[in-house]
């Protein structure tokens, strides 16, 4: 962010100090426009432990939300929640997700009107996701999956990418990224990158997945010794097109 010196008028032109209020002007205006979008709490937001009051992340067509309530006198505990409203009676039905978690950062992101993600923090660099969904309910927990791009889960197939190395039949590790059912965890795919970059934590070595409307998965990675950006492309195999 840029500094400004406090500087009387004496020592500055008109020309100069119209400017630098102008520039001023324009800087407050962005901040306000910024905190406009992220106070929305809609489709991908973040919810800081401090200084932020959002708290309630609605679906697109506001059917399901989920949220956080916490307790107010220490130590200060935190159930985070799924809402969903069903039928013409708007009948509610809640899915508590995380129960007496601390108080910490919290993001969500909806990839459909049925399928949010939900992340929390457990430490830096550490964060859990759980993802939710209107008719499947809650996911298993899955680590360090927040650190990838927001679409490194597929709402068309319910699929999540898991990185992880394994042994190579040639001798050494090799990086390999599973492909599973999000709520099952089964897995349905597998793709081998031998040349993926070694890492404490798999993920670290993923800098984005993207699956695209032709029924691929497209991966940016770290390869080698010197963490060379590479990507490839690679179609879903039928096993994890089914909808089962």
């Amino acid at each position: 962010m840029k500094e400004y010196e406090v500087t009387t008028s004496e020592s500055l032109g008109i020309s100069d100090l119209e400017e630098r209020m102008t520039t001023c002007r324009d800087y407050l205006k962005i901040v306000v426009v910024v905190g406009l979008v992220f106070s929305t709490g809609e489709l991908w937001a973040s919810s800081d432990p401090i200084y932020s009051s959002v708290k309630q992340f609605y679906s697109p067509e506001r059917t399901a939300l989920i949220y956080r309530e916490c307790s107010s006198t220490p130590p200060i505990e935190c159930n985070i929640v799924a809402k969903v409203v069903t039928g013409s009676t708007n009948e509610a039905r809640e899915l508590i997700l995380w129960k007496k978690i601390r108080k910490s950062a919290m993001k969500v992101r909806w990839f459909s009107n049925e399928l949010a993600s939900v992340v929390v923090s457990c430490g830096s660099p550490c964060n859990y996701t759980k993802y939710f969904h209107v008719k499947y309910g809650m996911s298993p927990t899955y680590e360090l999956i927040s650190k990838l791009k927001n679409s490194a889960a597929s709402a068309k197939y319910n699929l999540v990418v898991v990185p992880s190395y394994e042994s190579s039949p040639n001798g050494g590790e090799s990086g390999v990224i599973y492909i599973r059912k999000i709520f099952s965890g089964q897995e349905v795919q597998k793709i081998y990158l031998p040349d993926m970059a070694k890492s404490i934590v798999p993920a670290w070595a993923i800098k984005s997945v993207n699956f695209t409307e032709h029924d691929e998965v497209e991966l940016n990675y770290a390869a080698g010794v010197n963490f060379v950006l590479k990507k490839i492309t690679v179609p879903l195999s039928s096993k994890a097109k089914n909808l089962d």
